[in-house]
């Protein structure tokens, strides 16, 4: 008898630990990965209010990349809740059935909800067409809280061959989860418009005094120079100022006019000045092609020229002279002989 009683008891228990056993359930959310920010420019460092500027071939440029973690809060993840029950019985001496009984209950709740936080395994850019990564990948980077962001820097090369446009490098961040990562692209682009000089004006032809030769230096670029300065040369002619004129910083779309004295070192001249532009795209140097100003040339011929139209106004100076001393000579005379009278 006693042994179906606790066989009784034993089913009870399993039964209630059936029915009042009930977990509930709630999405766990997984961290979100996005990538928040990338800036291009050919710098060496990339501040976070530095803004993209285009690439010349041949330049080397920095790629910051943001990457944050979205999440705002974590997930509840799932929530199981176990009630277990238990009954003691007490028996009376020689009693053959339960004289008197007590139930015992207790609840365990557990949950897997996560912290939100997802820990960066790999984060690497990979190089496209002409754009060569100059670092490699970061690797076990740490992790990344709710809300957090955290900056990537690379530095990439253009070849000096590079065709303008637009190019795509690949971006790709692997993290502990395999439902969290992020795999795509970084645009870049590469643009060889260079600044131009512009005649603005210049005599047609140079003796030794001074002749302005006045030059507009046009932006044509999308983004600013820096450094900008500008260089003269031409064996057999002066400049003020003598080595460069220097211009400093031109924004996209601007404009700046440089003067030079130019004058001929000699009374002859057969070649002509001409100027270069240099500059900096971020810390990269790049120079213009030299611009030459057309000059009439001055020969020995010419000189000669020069020199006998110098003489016959010497001479018809002479004469006007004489005319004057002579008619004044005759005036004088006139009165005199007036004054006798």
């Amino acid at each position: 008898m006693r042994t179906s009683v606790k066989l009784a008891s034993i089913c009870v228990m399993l039964v209630l630990l059936l029915t009042l056993s009930t977990p509930a359930f709630a999405a766990k959310t997984n961290p979100v990965l996005s990538v928040t920010g990338t800036t291009v420019a050919p710098v060496a460092a990339v501040t976070a209010t530095t803004a993209s500027a285009p690439l010349m071939p041949g330049d080397t440029g920095t790629v910051v990349v943001t990457i944050t973690n979205t999440l705002k809060s974590p997930g509840a993840g799932n929530t199981t809740t176990v009630t277990e029950s238990s009954q003691n019985q007490y028996y009376l001496p020689q009693a053959q059935t339960p004289d008197m009984s007590t139930t015992r209950t207790t609840q365990t709740t557990s949950t897997d909800g996560s912290s939100g936080a997802c820990e960066l395994k790999f984060v690497n850019l990979l190089s496209e067409g002409p754009i060569q990564v100059q670092n490699a990948a970061y690797t076990d980077v740490g992790y990344l809280g709710l809300g957090d962001s955290a900056q990537f820097q690379f530095t990439i090369k253009v070849d000096g061959s590079a065709a303008d446009g637009k190019y795509y490098l690949p971006l790709k961040v692997k993290t502990d989860s395999d439902g969290c990562y992020i795999n795509q692209v970084v645009p870049v682009v590469i643009d060889s418009t260079q600044p131009k000089m512009v005649l603005n004006d210049a005599p047609a032809k140079l003796g030794t005094s001074k002749g302005n030769i006045i030059i507009d230096v046009v932006n044509y670029r999308a983004s600013g120079i820096t450094s900008a300065s500008v260089v003269p040369s031409g064996d057999e002619f002066s400049f003020k100022p003598r080595a460069e004129y220097t211009v400093g910083n031109i924004g996209a779309g601007e404009m700046y006019t440089v003067t030079f004295e130019t004058a001929s070192k000699n009374a002859t001249y057969t070649g002509s000045p001409s100027f270069v532009l240099k500059y900096k795209n971020g810390d990269n140097w790049h120079q213009t092609a030299p611009y030459v100003v057309a000059m009439e040339p001055k020969t020995d011929a010419a000189a000669a020229n020069n020199g006998g139209d110098n003489s016959t106004l010497l001479i018809l100076g002479g004469v006007l002279v004489v005319v004057v001393l002579l008619i004044g000579g005759v005036y004088l005379f006139m009165r005199s002989q007036r004054s006798k009278k």
